[in-house]
């Protein structure tokens, strides 16, 4: 294994071995035990996990689907709750254990399968996926054999849909660069940007993405007072103008992008 991917699975069994999920309520309380970063920003995304869960709900029920990287099984859960027939995949052993935990005590191991495999080395076959998931993954992997994989194994008429973090806020960069315990080098040099766009075009014909968490990114001071939700509603309504502004969307925390037609069907360009 390269030393790269062996570096990341090291990170991540360290980071979820200790996890202890009995008695977990729900999949989104599960994000609290993560690590620190997580607790700290999963509260002001609710806006980009309400816009990826209402599209799953939506168009993956009977649909077979593919967890990618699917660390803690999260969104593995969520669509095998919602009819979904799902194999999740990660690269670390400790993540596909504690997956599987969960399935058990969430009782959906009727409809979900977990592997060990290295994401940029599917051993699916082409065209086995409706629908593939990505939850903050791409920047841990070479993304063009991400591209290369993903476009491979989804069908013609299904669709991935992945949510990143983006690059270009020099604040939440310096950030970054400051904690390096909660991530690994590969990681904050690879987020994601614009050349990552123009590469996907390659294997996908059709591109959407949109913005999440500019100004709401100034409720984290406040995420554990009263405050919080009303500053955030009020946040929530300025981020739907400012990232509407072709410059000023790039310097928003998360992008969800859904990709569609694969490769064979043509090359396009991002809406």
């Amino acid at each position: 294994m390269e030393t790269r991917k062996e570096r990341e699975r090291e990170f991540h069994d360290r980071l979820r071995s200790s996890i202890a999920l009995e008695g977990i309520p729900t999949g989104k309380e599960l994000l609290k035990y993560m690590a620190s970063r997580e607790v700290r920003f999963h509260p002001i995304s609710r806006r980009s996990y309400s816009y990826v869960e209402t599209i799953l709900k939506q168009r993956a029920p009977g649909m077979r689907t593919l967890d990618y990287c699917c660390g803690l099984g999260d969104n593995s859960l969520f669509l095998a709750k919602n009819g979904a027939i799902v194999d999740g995949i990660d690269i670390s052993d400790v993540s596909v254990e504690k997956s599987e935990q969960r399935a058990r005590i969430e009782s959906v191991t009727e409809n979900t399968t977990f592997h060990v495999m290295d994401a940029e080395n599917l051993t699916f076959q082409d065209d086995t996926f409706d629908v593939a998931v990505a939850h903050g993954c791409l920047h841990h992997l070479d993304y063009e054999k991400a591209m290369q994989q993903l476009s491979r194994v989804i069908k013609h008429d299904g669709f991935v849909i992945c949510t990143e973090a983006v690059r270009y806020n020099p604040i939440i960069h310096r950030y970054r660069k400051l904690t390096p315990h909660l991530r690994t080098e590969w990681e904050v040099d690879n987020l994601l940007g614009m050349k990552h766009l123009r590469i996907s075009e390659k294997y996908f014909a059709k591109i959407d993405v949109r913005f999440f968490n500019l100004a709401t990114l100034a409720c984290i001071p406040f995420r554990n007072t009263f405050v919080f939700n009303p500053l955030l509603n009020v946040l929530e309504k300025i981020d739907s103008v400012l990232l509407e502004i072709p410059v000023l969307k790039w310097m928003a925390w998360q992008m969800v992008i859904i990709f569609e037609k694969p490769n064979s069907v043509g090359v396009g360009q991002p809406r």
